[in-house]
Parts: structure tokens; C-alpha cells; sequence
């Protein structure tokens, strides 16, 4: 069975459940990887970069040379470490001489320490000279997503590896499509530092996103969410409709449909429509045509007081008249 259980909820496997269960996915992915890039976890640090491309020398990637072997094949000035951290910050040279230095490392251009002005000490940095993008791959380290989703599937999906039945198999689908949603969307961003306002350097760094972005992107998942049932091997499921198409790794699927959450249920625990407050303009969810399910709505008017001409006297005090406003509300049904 699930590992934990949200008092109320229904364990039923609607498109409801799907969310619940991949953002919750999500947020253990995006809160363990956050932890190791802050440096809070024992057993993590960044994450090391294992796709360098291999060197003439030996046939090693460059992330694996010493920076005594860097210097001496002319491929970098520097290499630098941050002092005191477990994360290891390289350059990747495609084949250009060049100065540049990872995160502590100095260069041609300059000093960057791991506290430069304006660069968070969590993540991981990369100096690059303006005009030699191309001549240059990242080889470092990043936010250590891996980590974060191995640990969300050991905590989720432990108990659950073992069956194979619809249930199963849709959790674990829904699981890993919450845990995507944070892995495919690392970005990367980027400061310019340079006398007078020039981007003489540019110093790089992979971040995780914010995690309301995560959720956006699982809500619209939700809305276009596929309702599955079982193939005949016991261990896929297909589209309920054979006119719809597979849904992709990314994509949330549910086994049943919804209640109905227009009236009271306290079996699912579902408050109804009925009194809510609802937007006239708006044709989502949060609009009346829908969340009144077909009863209509009743229109009212009440008084809002906001703070209004406000001016600031010396020393110090700010003084506000108090203004009315009349606002319309739509209630259901």
C-alpha cells in the first residue's frame, strides 16, 4: 500500500489522486535536492558531471585530469576548488587556449572565490570568457537532482516495486511524472561581471526551478490526464479510449473517474459548490460556469475599505485616508 496516507483523501485512483501523489513526488525530489545543494545533508553534495568529452591524453574525459596536466597540455590556465567543500569545479576545454577558472580557481581575467559578490554560495559556478562559449563545456557540478530522485523512490516507491497490478502501476507512473517535472526542467543562469557594467566573464550555474513552476506544470498534466486500464500481460496499461494516444512519462493517468464534487460528500470529504465564490470572466475552473455545475449564480455588491492618498510626513510618520469601494461578488447556487 501507499507509504503514508493524507487523512480525507480518497484513495481512489482519480485524476485527483494522480496529482496528490506526483507532486508529492516532487516536493520530496525538489526538497532533498535543495538540502544537498545547501549543503544541510551528510551523504550528498552536487552532483558531478560524467558527460565530459574524452581528452587526447589517454582517452580520460577532462573532468578526470589534474590541473598539473590541464596547465601542461596549455588547454587551461587554472583549475580551482572551492576551499572546504566536497564539490569538485572544472573546466571543460574543447581544444582552445583560453583563461578560465571554476568556481574558487583564478584566471587571466581576474579573482572569482566562491563568495564573489552577488553569487550564492549553494551553487555551482562556471567562469567563462566572453566570445569562447563554444570552446568551453561545462564539467562540474550541479544541483544533484539524481540524488533527490533516488531518495523520493526509495521513500514512495519502495513497498510498491514488487506488484504489478493497475494501482500499482499508475502510482508508480505518477510518482516518476512528479519527480520529471523538477529533473528535465534544471536551468541554467548566468551573471556577467566586468569593469563599468562589460561582460569581460561570465559566470554560469545550473539551479533547480521554482518549485510553483513545478506545480503549474503538474496542474496542466492534471487537466489533459489520461484515464488507463490494464493490458492483457499484467504489467503495462493502455488508454481506457483506443482512439487516445499513449500518454508519455510525463503525462499523469488515473484508473477511475471523479466524484462528483459539485454537492456535499462526507464519504470523500467533498464541501460542495454551493456558497462558493466564483469568477464571473473566467472559463477555468475557478469560473462560475463551471464550479456552479449548471445551478447559476447570485450576484451581490459589498463594501471593500482600502487605504488611499497616503502621504509621508518628517519625520516619520505616513498618514492614509480610508476609501470605499464597491465590488461585485458571484456566489453558486
Amino acid at each position: 500500500s501507499f507509504p503514508f496516507h493524507f487523512p480525507g483523501f480518497p484513495l481512489a485512483d482519480t485524476r485527483e489522486t494522480a496529482f496528490v501523489h506526483a507532486i508529492t513526488a516532487a516536493g520530496i525530489t525538489y526538497a532533498v535536492t535543495k538540502a544537498c545543494t545547501m549543503g544541510d545533508l551528510l551523504e550528498c553534495s552536487c552532483q558531478k558531471h560524467l558527460k565530459s568529452k574524452p581528452s587526447d591524453e589517454g582517452g580520460r574525459p577532462y573532468s578526470t585530469l589534474t590541473a598539473a596536466e590541464i596547465a601542461r597540455n596549455g588547454r587551461a590556465q587554472a583549475v580551482g576548488r572551492r576551499p572546504n567543500s566536497g564539490r569538485s569545479q572544472r573546466h571543460t576545454p574543447k581544444g582552445a587556449n583560453g583563461g578560465a577558472t571554476g568556481g574558487g580557481g583564478s584566471s587571466a581575467v581576474g579573482q572569482l572565490g566562491p563568495n564573489a559578490a552577488g553569487l550564492p554560495k549553494e551553487l555551482p559556478t562556471l567562469t567563462i570568457l566572453t566570445g569562447q562559449e563554444d570552446k568551453w563545456k561545462w564539467g562540474g557540478c550541479d544541483d544533484n537532482v539524481n540524488f533527490g530522485v533516488r531518495k523520493s523512490k526509495d521513500f514512495l516507491d519502495a513497498r510498491l516495486r514488487k506488484k504489478s497490478d493497475i494501482k500499482t502501476l499508475v502510482r508508480l507512473h505518477n510518482n516518476d511524472a512528479g519527480r520529471l517535472a523538477v529533473k528535465q526542467f534544471m536551468r541554467m543562469e548566468c551573471k556577467c561581471h566586468g569593469l563599468s557594467g562589460s561582460c569581460t566573464t561570465k559566470t554560469c550555474w545550473m539551479k533547480l526551478p521554482p518549485f510553483s513552476e513545478v506545480g503549474a506544470r503538474l496542474k496542466e498534466h492534471f487537466d489533459g490526464a489520461t484515464k488507463v486500464i490494464a493490458r492483457n500481460d499484467g504489467h503495462s496499461f493502455m488508454p481506457d479510449d483506443a482512439t487516445i494516444k499513449l500518454p508519455t512519462k510525463r503525462d499523469l493517468v488515473y484508473t477511475e473517474d471523479s466524484d462528483d464534487f459539485c454537492e456535499p460528500n462526507a464519504k470523500t470529504g467533498s464541501l460542495g459548490t454551493h456558497g462558493r465564490e466564483c469568477n464571473i470572466t473566467s472559463s477555468g475552473v475557478d469560473g462560475c460556469s463551471l464550479m456552479c455545475c449548471k445551478r447559476g449564480q447570485t450576484h451581490s455588491q459589498m463594501e471593500v475599505k482600502r487605504n488611499c492618498n497616503c502621504s509621508f510626513k518628517w519625520c516619520c510618520e505616513v498618514t492614509c485616508s480610508t476609501c470605499i469601494d464597491i465590488q461585485d461578488v458571484y456566489t453558486c447556487k
